[in-house]
């Protein structure tokens, strides 16, 4: 009895784990005078309308704040999807383009509405890259620290795509000091 309790828990443990949201997530830190982007998740592409494959060469990252677009990973077969995204600005300027890069390529481009995956790829899927912008700093890119996450898709095909621009380890810091100084001074 206990068993069939087990089996049958597990089974609506494994229904309710394959109908929920997937996710994306593109973190960007500061390390000295370099900002490295990694991305790790999976997107359902069920929502999506998929438009082609295509093979012209990527660069391995890029970042346009402005637009809201932010790509990681290295490739140069990938397939395309439009999605209907609104623009979630996570920054002020243009940004740059890298050719350092690994992992799978992922880009989410909300002014175009574009989110491009490997090629072939299967929705739901585990996938991780990353992208390191050399001389370059959160000023430079520029970007803004925060968290933007960009939604699409509805019901079981619902999913995000999430931008972390966190601050560096230092900022931290003193933002730390800051609120003890704040807090002693009330006291």
């Amino acid at each position: 009895m206990l068993r069939s309790i087990l089996i049958a828990g597990s089974a609506c443990v494994m229904l309710a784990a394959a109908s929920s949201q997937a996710a994306y997530t593109i973190t960007f830190q500061q390390e000295g005078s370099t900002v490295v982007a990694t991305g790790s998740g999976s997107i359902n592409t069920g929502g999506l309308t998929f438009l082609k494959t295509s093979n012209i060469f990527v660069p391995k990252g890029d970042v346009a704040p402005y637009y809201g677009t932010a790509q990681v990973g290295v490739g140069s077969t990938y397939d395309i999807y439009s999605a209907p995204l609104t623009p979630q600005m996570f920054g002020i300027g243009n940004g740059d383009t890298t050719l350092t890069g690994s992992g799978d390529l992922v880009e989410v481009d909300p002014s175009d509405g574009l989110i491009l995956v490997p090629a072939g790829y299967v929705s739901g899927s585990p996938l991780s890259g990353s992208s390191t912008f050399i001389g370059d700093s959160f000023a430079s890119l520029p970007l803004i620290p925060g968290t933007y996450v960009e939604s699409f898709g509805s019901g079981p095909t619902a999913d995000t795509f999430t931008v972390i621009v966190a601050p560096e380890p230092a900022s931290l810091g003193i933002l730390g000091m800051a609120g003890l100084a704040l807090v002693r001074r009330r006291r």
